[in-house]
């Protein structure tokens, strides 16, 4: 009894265990099959490909976590990040880590570049081969990390991504083959080439109204030509560089994108105001506006350099988005502000401001409402 016993105890431990053998062999088997789909074939890609499908995401929120640290760490697909096309203003003085498994199943050495997405101010990649090691390509351009792989090399790769301090950050990566990074750079540019064009136009009239007013101050020695010659010259720069840094990729994009073109915008509104004081002669026929215009004067200088010292000596961008929204807000008031003036006091100085005014305030809502409704 007790031996029919221990041989259906026996049987039913041997079953349990071909069971267990089971269930592990195919965990195993799922969990290589997971990681096989994740490999990127270098020598499959001709020109250029997309792998956030084959990426996986690590987002350090504190910003200061060391390498080592992050590979313990629990990595989650890119694709179930759903906004990584558009990082949100409070996400931005976060850093992100790229994993992704490198392959070259080719019989020749391939070079390729990796372009994670728009903007950084520090990319780092590192290669995981049971140990971490800092690859610094001399290749590499800005934006873009090169890549070699040996023939039959496969590799872990880990990217550290800084996002600029601006609003148009994104986490996009793509593999471009080296014989095409000059192609898919020119591409880029392309699909924007109207844009482009018509800010150089838009620059080439502005440079036209800033010798215009420049000769009318040489001759009158009136200020207000000079304001107007100032204020023209903050807006070509503004619209040019615009033009210009849309060409490109550099360590000059980045700063022009996080402080030079907010520099410009406040340099233009602080001499546009001092122009229409002079212009409209506030200090002596409407001294209630002159004390307003100079209060904003104030308070856009005071707004300029809370940013400056947010932009340059903390890690926080929120505060710096809405301290920009908010300067955009404040001029568009002044505009509109001009409009009813000029409806109201019927002068014919007023009524010059206002049609230029009108003007800035439609293509300013355009632009605010682009911008709040993180379209690029």
């Amino acid at each position: 009894m007790n031996l029919c016993r221990f041989g259906k105890t026996f049987t039913s431990l041997k079953q349990l265990s071909v069971f267990c053998f089971f269930i592990c062999s195919h965990l195993c088997c799922s969990a290589q099959n997971i990681q096989d789909s994740l490999v990127i074939n270098l020598a499959a890609i001709t020109e250029d490909s997309m792998v956030s499908r084959k990426t996986l995401l690590y987002i350090d929120s504190s910003g200061s976590l060391p390498v080592h640290e992050i590979l313990n760490k629990k990595f989650t697909p890119l694709k179930s990040f759903t906004k990584r096309f558009t990082l949100p203003p409070g996400m931005v003085e976060y850093t992100y880590y790229l994993k992704l498994i490198l392959s070259n199943e080719g019989d020749k050495e391939i070079s390729a570049y990796l372009y994670p997405g728009a903007y950084y101010k520090q990319i780092d990649l590192y290669k995981l081969n049971g140990y971490t090691e800092l690859l610094n390509n001399g290749d590499s351009i800005g934006g873009y990390k090169k890549l070699f792989l040996a023939p039959r090399e496969k590799y872990q790769a880990l990217i550290r991504l800084v996002p600029l301090k601006c609003e148009f950050n994104s986490i996009t990566p793509i593999i471009i083959r080296s014989h095409f990074i000059e192609a898919y750079k020119s591409f880029l540019v392309s699909h924007r080439n109207e844009l482009i064009v018509f800010g150089y136009v838009t620059s080439g009239v502005l440079l036209m109204m800033i010798l215009f007013m420049l000769s009318n101050y040489l001759i009158s020695r009136k200020r207000e030509f000079l304001y107007n010659a100032l204020y023209s010259i903050c807006m070509f720069l503004l619209i040019f560089f615009n033009s210009h840094v849309a060409r490109t990729n550099t360590g000059f994009t980045n700063l022009y994108y996080s402080y030079i073109d907010f520099l410009l915008l406040v340099g233009g509104a602080i001499f546009y105001i001092a122009f229409a004081r002079r212009f409209l002669n506030t200090k002596n026929n409407y001294r209630s506006l002159d004390i307003v215009l100079k209060i904003g004067e104030r308070f856009i200088l005071l707004l300029f350099c809370i940013y400056t010292c947010l932009n340059f000596f903390t890690q926080t961008y929120e505060i710096q988005f809405y301290l920009e929204n908010i300067l955009k807000i404040l001029l568009l008031s002044i505009g509109i502000a001009f409009i009813y003036l000029a409806l109201k006091k019927r002068d014919r100085l007023f009524t010059y401001l206002a049609a230029g005014n009108a003007m800035l305030v439609l293509f300013s809502i355009i632009s605010l409402t682009l911008i709040l409704t993180s379209v690029k």
